[in-house]
């Protein structure tokens, strides 16, 4: 064999090889099926070309026809590539390159583009028939277009690495076209040696280092399945190649005419993506079966979720996905302690009880902390502050063959997954490595969540323990006051009695006492209950109560009390009783609460009023003081515990703040509600109580 027919079959088996390094880099994105279809093209070029040159003229022409054919597809793919991977659209692009398809495969059988073949000094050559240049002018126009397309991508690209793509293209293209116009010199007698295959070589070796270097493609993938799709082309290609030419042998023989020949082969044309994407599908699940197992294994372990109760199922869920996946002889997960040590969360494993601790300052948790990535082994003999762990600390990890260290975390380290090395020798593949980087990114998500509602939860049973002796306090508090103040109470009132008859001094100094002794018991009732309401120990009694006669208590109740400010209570009500199902001293409580502050905040010589009217279905009772409207940011705390507004802390006003706040819990445990009205006096303020009807 001379190297003119050496040089074909070599770079058929470069394109080859270069289809598989595309292919084991991506097999998904569009613009990688182009490539790779262009890259077969060339490859069986180069092997048809090869055949053309060692077989005998007369079987020399129909490999040449074949060979002319597959240079056209080679070029469409090409140019389509272009558009694509330089991200441009031209559907009326694709539409001509279909046709010119459609025209090359309609006139390659005739004597339209090779008449036969001749010989010259170096072997076989073709004889050209009369379309061959016009048809050779469009494949040099769609790949210079194709550059053309790619140099603009090139110019706007925005990366280093990114241009350096599109150049290495751009160049291992332009060794095509040179060689290929060396190989039209040739025709005219002119002594060159023909270079269509040399610059097919010099591109395959420019874009094979392209892939590799700059990562033309960025999807891995295993080589083996780059392998399976050469052979599946090969599987698909020769079958239909044997049939094309002994259809078109047979055609030639019976002298039918084009149309009888191109239809059969048109119609086994379009048969043949039907047959090639189910042998694609048989191998994607034969060859990929392994990257099949880990995105199952990511999608079974996306639906588990961390159960605060038992975080048992979580560790044992990371422990049999890993298993699943990646197939180690064995793996452990140590998770994080509150005293910052990490303990093994599964102790039992192969039947052998493994208590495995590493403390917080281990130095296998000190370098997983600060590096956060993957720890192998071996890293043990060359990183220096790992080689620098004591027996004690290497002891630990002598109980199991620990291949790899693999951090979860998000905020810090919370866990750690460890694995042992996997059967009969067989090393972690990028795609184990890969799946176990996104295992151990949706653990973290989920341990992350179980830590922080751990840490919720122990919050908030820390604020209830806080509130329960709050309230333990304040109930020990208001009823140690309460015996006293019961005396007082009752002194004060029979001394209001026996005094009711001497000089207005004495009677009114009394009734002063009595008034202050009322309003501290009001005070300690009111500890009492926000106790009760916030543990939900405040009970109703409820009855039968007529709100108008409630009314008129409150005037009797209060007549003692407004005349130290020269105040009066005014009760308005209407003809017909107002009867409601309340608990009568609750709603009691809320009146003199309402009228207390009234009292409170109206100046000297004022007016209160008290309204009860009866509406649809529900009873109403308004509460309005002559006092300074209330300001519009203190709305919203108005009913809040413990809040009192600015005009009652310059003014000095007496008060816990926890009236409004327990009105508003009496009034709503009644099914009602209270609120501040709008007032269209200019002073004044409106509240506003709503009770449900009996």
């Amino acid at each position: 064999m001379t190297l003119h027919q050496i040089l074909p079959l070599v770079q058929g088996t470069l394109t080859g090889l270069l289809l598989v390094l595309v292919l084991r880099r991506s097999t998904k994105s569009a613009d990688t099926r182009l490539f790779a279809g262009f890259l077969a093209g060339m490859s069986l070029w180069g092997f048809f070309i090869a055949a053309m040159r060692l077989t005998p003229p007369d079987q020399a022409v129909w490999w040449e026809k074949i060979a002319l054919t597959m240079i056209g597809f080679t070029a469409v793919l090409f140019y389509l590539f272009a558009i694509q991977y330089a991200r441009l659209k031209s559907r009326f692009s694709v539409l001509l390159c279909s046709l010119y398809l459609l025209v090359t495969v309609a006139i390659t059988p005739t004597d339209l583009l090779v008449e036969g073949i001749g010989t010259d000094q170096y072997g076989n050559a073709p004889l050209w028939g009369l379309s061959f240049y016009p048809w050779l002018a469009v494949i040099y126009l769609l790949i210079i277009m194709a550059m053309a397309k790619l140099n603009k991508a090139r110019n706007v690209a925005a990366s280093y690495e990114e241009k350096n793509r599109y150049l290495f293209l751009i160049v291992g293209v332009g060794f095509c076209l040179v060689g290929g116009l060396f190989d039209v010199l040739s025709v005219f007698d002119i002594p060159i040696f023909p270079g269509s295959i040399i610059g097919n070589i010099i591109f395959a070796t420019l874009t094979a280092w392209t892939i590799l270097r700059y990562r033309l493609f960025d999807m891995r993938i295993m080589a083996r399945i780059g392998l399976s799709y050469v052979l599946t082309g090969i599987i698909i290609a020769l079958p239909l190649t044997i049939l094309m030419v002994l259809w078109l042998h047979l055609a030639t023989s019976r002298g039918l005419v084009i149309w009888q020949t191109i239809l059969p082969l048109a119609a086994l044309v379009l048969l043949v993506p039907l047959v090639w994407q189910r042998l694609e599908d048989i191998i994607t699940r034969r060859v990929l079966s392994e990257r099949h197992a880990h995105l199952r294994a990511l999608e079974e372990f996306s639906n588990v979720k961390a159960r605060p109760d038992n975080p048992s199922e979580l560790y044992s869920a990371i422990l049999n996905m890993t298993s699943r996946a990646v197939h180690p002889l064995s793996s452990f997960l140590l998770v994080r302690r509150d005293d910052g040590s990490f303990k093994m969360a599964n102790p039992l494993v192969s039947q052998q009880v493994v208590d495995l601790r590493l403390s917080h300052d281990h130095p296998i948790v000190t370098w997983l902390e600060r590096n956060r990535g993957l720890l192998w082994r071996k890293q043990f003999d060359t990183e220096p502050e790992l080689q620098a762990m004591v027996d004690r600390e290497r002891g630990a990890l002598s109980r199991i063959e620990a291949e790899l260290f693999l951090p979860i975390g998000i905020t810090g380290l919370t866990g750690i997954l460890i694995l042992d090395s996997k059967p009969t020798g067989q090393v972690y593949s990028r795609d184990d490595l890969n799946f176990l980087a996104a295992l151990t990114r949706q653990a973290s998500l989920e341990l992350e969540n179980l830590r922080l509602f751990n840490q919720e939860r122990a919050q908030r049973k820390r604020v209830e323990e806080f509130n329960a002796e709050r309230a333990t306090f304040l109930d020990a508090l208001a009823h140690e006051l309460k015996t006293p103040l019961t005396s007082a109470l009752s002194s004060s009132e029979l001394l209001v009695t026996e005094l009711r008859k001497h000089p207005d001094s004495l009677r009114l100094l009394s009734e002063d006492v009595w008034t202050a002794v009322q309003g501290l018991e009001r005070i300690v009732g009111d500890i009492l209950d926000f106790g009760k309401s916030q543990d939900a120990r405040l009970k109703l009694s409820i009855e039968r109560v007529n709100l108008c006669q409630m009314g008129l208590s409150m005037k009797d109740e209060f007549a003692a009390r407004l005349r130290v400010k020269n105040q009066r209570l005014s009760v308005t009500l209407p003809d017909a009783p107002v009867w409601v199902r309340v608990d009568r001293e609750r709603m009691k409580q809320v009146l003199r609460n309402l009228i207390d502050n009234a009292a409170k905040f109206s100046p000297h010589g004022t007016n209160i009023h008290l309204r009860i009217n009866m509406l649809d279905r529900s009873a109403q009772i308004e509460v309005q003081d002559s006092a300074e409207p209330i300001g519009a940011q203190d709305h919203g705390h108005l009913f809040a515990p413990y809040y009192r507004g600015e005009k009652a802390q310059v003014k000095r006003v007496p008060g816990l703040g926890l009236g409004l706040f327990i009105s508003k819990q009496i009034v709503e445990l009644h099914g009602g509600k209270i609120w501040l009205a709008k007032n269209s006096e200019e002073r004044g303020n409106l509240f506003c109580i709503m009770l449900p009807s009996e």
